[in-house]
């Protein structure tokens, strides 16, 4: 069976009890604190804005890891990799709803700096779905009939984000097209090569990365912007009643995929400033300062639906309730519209066959 992710390891979260009725206390993110939803008792949460770390502190990946409180499990339906608290009580996997769970290893890795709340109730994220289900044309009626009596389930999904101040050398030869007339009223087209070279200065404020691979970056992209400025320091009542995935790639090489970013958007910003239309050689090299970092993790909904033995799933955006996903295509209704097409463009023809065009133009 086919699945949009790989290699996906979730950690569970732990749990506190409610002091008047014993029940577990949820993270609401309507009130953006704990509450217990048998009694209606609350608990705020004290909440603190996130502080970028030093990144030399990335050399230190397991300085803070979650290594000896999780465990490493298998979903023997969909191979989705999961981690859960070694303590946690068997449960469903959260991409595709099935309960065998098969314990494999255990996983190293540090603990999130920041989080962003979950701002978008559970509700508000299946009506979504099923808007966005509704729209969907080309898709068999029985996922828009079934999308409202499934539910999603709120993950926290892990990125790094990374700050730094830039100083950019670069040099090249750049060519504008020129055009003239020769003597004759011709219009001829040249080169003119001029050369560049210069200082370039530039900050670049939470470049984010993805840092696990088990969602498509496509999907990702379209779900974006997260606020991660403003993202608030990790606590793990934030996580109570969602689940938290880990990293399975670490902040040096998430920091490689950045620099790449980082490097084309000073190339694009360099290079309009100059009136060109064709690059002969270019060269830049940057020297980065006050680099620092952050591991946050964002807030997602996660819905799945199964057709035809393969496993679909849809994604929502915790805060701003952006959805995108993978939705299956009917054959059936794709058929009948290329039969449609068909019997169109025959009508079309014998129309014309018949009133004669096709007589008067051999004439």
């Amino acid at each position: 069976m086919e699945a949009d992710y790989k290699d996906f390891k979730e950690i569970d979260s732990n749990s506190q009890k409610c002091p008047g009725c014993g029940s577990n206390l949820e993270f609401d993110p309507s009130t953006q604190n704990l509450v217990c939803s048998h009694c209606g008792y609350t608990k705020e949460i004290f909440k603190q804005n996130t502080t970028e770390k030093d990144f030399s502190q990335l050399y230190n990946d397991t300085k803070s890891t979650w290594s000896n409180e999780i465990i490493t499990v298998k979903c023997e339906n969909c191979g989705a990799i999961e981690t859960t608290k070694k303590t946690s009580i068997s449960r469903n996997c959260s991409f595709c709803g099935s309960p065998n769970l098969v314990e494999q290893k255990n996983f190293e890795g540090r603990k999130p700096d920041s989080v962003q709340p979950f701002k978008v109730v559970q509700k508000d994220a299946l009506d979504k779905a099923v808007t966005w289900a509704k729209k969907s044309y080309w898709s068999p009626g029985s996922f828009k009939r079934a999308i409202s009596t499934y539910n999603v389930s709120g993950i926290y999904y892990p990125v790094f984000t990374f700050d730094t101040n830039a100083v950019t050398y670069y040099a090249g030869v750049l060519g504008k097209t020129e055009y003239y007339r020769d003597s004759k009223g011709n219009t001829h087209s040249r080169i003119r090569y001029f050369n560049i070279a210069g200082q370039y200065k530039s900050f670049h404020d939470d470049v984010t990365v993805q840092a696990s691979n088990f969602i498509a970056q496509k999907y990702i992209s379209k779900l974006l912007p997260f606020d991660t400025n403003h993202s608030l320091e990790y606590k793990d009542e934030f996580l109570y009643n969602f689940n938290a995935t880990q990293y399975t790639k670490d902040g040096l090489v998430c920091w490689k995929e950045a620099d790449t970013v980082i490097q084309s958007t000073i190339k694009s910003a360099i290079l309009r400033k100059y009136s060109y239309d064709t690059i002969r050689s270019y060269n830049q090299k940057s020297h980065y300062s006050n680099q620092t970092f952050k591991y946050v993790l964002i807030p997602l909904w996660v819905g799945n639906y199964t057709y035809k033995e393969k496993l679909y799933n849809y994604f929502i955006n915790g805060v701003s309730a952006k959805i995108t996903g993978h939705r299956p295509v009917s054959a059936v209704k794709v058929l009948v519209h290329i039969l449609v097409i068909i019997a169109v463009i025959v009508g079309i023809v014998l129309a014309l066959y018949y009133s004669g065009v096709f007589s008067n133009v051999s004439d």
